[in-house]
């Protein structure tokens, strides 16, 4: 039988992810070229980009916040003699997104050499190993969430299993980009509205703010959590551990800590581009289809959602490459145990105020990931991960209710035991599967 020792999945998922930087082809991941065109302009120019100005633009990913960039512009200045990684890229003439006949192949030709030295090859893969320990980060945050939501390692394991093991959260952490850096800080923001919960002191709410706005700075995503906030403090104030008074007071020391710390990105948007969440030239409809603008067409229900759900757990490459169906029938079979243990839980009026800050997060960034799927016509599972550890603390909760009263015969140690081979199973078939399909 397993030993459940939930830290074992922050070494798991470190593995995993550091075998991911490898695994995965050079420039093999969404916007991958972009993110790192960003890190490069930073580290040559020392400033931010205008994507009003030709000459200072970088292309798609030039209006994001940027902190993440930053951080690997540092890195790449300290380890490269002229701060900058050189690479030369040759499209798959037979991938289908130049013409080709082909969805499941890479985008580029690997035959080619990329990078124009070694020294630029052995930057890139330092700059992915970067991300991977901001992905560390998570799970570490979400373990000390799980020690403090749940009194035995069952629960625990179960929540920390959920997003170690998850082969798109590994994937999109083994990659340059910023999701993982806007990741961590939405774990470090969910992780303090627990202690806030807690404890309402006022270092609770400062550091709030703190890992809120540094969120902002990553990507606009970690808006979603704006709700939980909200929801914590009225929790604090209607419970009557704090008075109202104080609610305020430090609730304005929340904001002002967002404003601090997030705002200069949104200001300068405001009076560089009129346009402070960057909304107008960071969206757009599909084709200028109207079928694409509403939740309830159609083609949102039986395209977008169901791709939602699966590139939530595996879809790699550019969005290309997915697992044989009847591995998802995995997480649809945890998913299912987990809504019907909360839906239980609901019922019966057994959430407590933190599982309603979980939910909240949950549920918000969802709405928000549907937001954005109306706007730009991109379904990526990856939207959902800033509530990945609220959401895998709520499901380990569901999961266990789910098991106590639908199979109260089954003794814990062997159901965790499978659900544990199961996910796992998966991983490591996604490793496998993305390898093969590397030609």
């Amino acid at each position: 039988m397993i030993c459940f020792r939930p830290a074992a999945w922050v070494w798991w998922l470190a593995a995993a992810a550091t075998v991911m930087v490898f695994l995965i082809l050079p420039f093999e991941t969404p916007d991958e070229v972009a993110h790192l065109n960003y890190v490069n302009f930073l580290a040559t120019r020392h400033e931010l980009p205008n994507q009003l100005d030709p000459t200072k633009t970088v292309q798609d990913e030039g209006w994001q916040p940027p902190l993440y960039y930053l951080i690997e512009a540092t890195l790449l200045s300290l380890f490269t003699a002229d701060n900058e990684i050189h690479y030369s890229l040759v499209n798959n003439p037979v991938s289908d997104y130049w013409g080709g006949s082909e969805h499941r192949v890479p985008r580029y030709d690997h035959r080619f050499s990329i990078f124009g030295a070694d020294s630029d090859r052995r930057a890139y893969y330092m700059l992915r190993l970067a991300t991977v320990l901001m992905a560390v980060g998570v799970v570490v945050v979400s373990l000390k969430m799980a020690l403090l939501r749940f009194p035995d390692d069952y629960r625990r394991w179960m929540a920390m299993i959920l997003i170690a093991t998850l082969p798109q959260f590994t994937f999109i952490s083994a990659s340059i980009n910023n999701d993982t850096a806007a990741n961590l800080c939405a774990a470090l923001t969910t992780l303090q509205l627990i202690l806030l919960y807690r404890d309402p002191l006022p270092r609770n709410f400062v550091l709030t703010g703190l890992w809120l706005g540094l969120g902002l700075m990553c990507k606009s995503v970690v808006v979603v959590l704006i709700p939980a906030v909200i929801l914590a403090v009225w929790l604090v104030v209607k419970e009557k551990r704090i008075s109202l008074r104080a609610g305020l007071r430090w609730s304005c020391l929340l904001l002002g800590m967002v404003v601090l710390f997030g705002g200069f990105h949104y200001l300068r948007a405001a009076i560089l581009y009129g346009d402070p969440t960057l909304t107008r030239v960071t969206t757009g409809i599909p084709n200028g289809d109207s079928e694409f603008t509403v939740p309830w067409a159609p083609y949102f229900w039986n395209r977008y959602l169901p791709y939602l759900g699966v590139s939530f757990v595996a879809t790699f490459g550019w969005m290309s490459l997915r697992l044989p169906m009847p591995l998802y029938l995995v997480h649809v079979a945890v998913a299912a145990m987990a809504t019907l243990g909360i839906y239980r839980l609901v019922r019966s009026k057994q959430l407590g105020g933190m599982d309603k800050l979980l939910l909240t997060i949950g549920l918000s960034n969802l709405i928000g990931a549907i937001y954005w799927i109306i706007r730009c016509g991109q379904p990526q599972g990856r939207y959902l991960f800033p509530a990945l550890p609220a959401v895998a603390l709520l499901a380990s909760g569901g999961i266990d209710t789910f098991r106590e009263r639908i199979l109260p015969r089954v003794s814990p140690r062997l159901f965790y035991s499978l659900l544990t081979v199961g996910l796992i199973g998966v991983e490591v078939f996604a490793f496998g599967w993305l390898g093969a399909h590397n030609a």
